[in-house]
């Protein structure tokens, strides 16, 4: 008799886990990532002046061409999948392409970062190469929630 009951008390226990775990999983909310915050370099970096709406300008032409590269880079992925389900001979031309968009993302940033410099003194060098180690060690994907 005290086995049943102490299998029944657990069989109300699981039940209930159950229950829980899939009230969680139904009344998850089913969102957009968040954008992430952009940094402000100037500030951060401590320029002010002309150079502050120069670089201001450069980072947000940087920003617009990388948007574009990434969706470039969307579509030839989807591209490269839909050619791969479908065995077609041309994956090598479309491999071709994402590695030259990556080639040209990589070349951009450098050349950002490059023209950044021209526009630091030493200490604020030492911050530029901290954040672009930064960008280029967070190369995942966005985080889904502000932190």
């Amino acid at each position: 008799m005290k086995t049943l009951k102490i299998y029944k008390i657990l069989l109300v226990i699981l039940l209930v886990i159950n229950i829980v775990t899939l009230a969680f999983l139904v009344m998850k909310p089913n969102h957009a990532p968040m954008p992430l915050e952009r940094i402000n370099l100037a500030e951060k970096l401590g320029i002010t002046g002309e150079k502050a709406i120069e670089v201001a300008q450069m980072q947000k032409e940087h920003h617009r061409e990388m948007h574009r590269l990434n969706k470039q880079k969307e579509q030839l992925h989807h591209q490269l999948y839909i050619e791969f389900q479908n065995d077609s001979t041309s994956v090598l031309k479309t491999l071709d392409l994402v590695i030259e968009n990556r080639r040209k993302a990589v070349l951009l940033l450098y050349n950002y970062f490059s023209e950044l410099n021209t526009y630091c003194t030493a200490e604020q060098r030492v911050i530029l190469n901290k954040h672009l180690k930064e960008v280029i060690l967070s190369n995942g994907p966005p985080p889904r929630h502000k932190q």
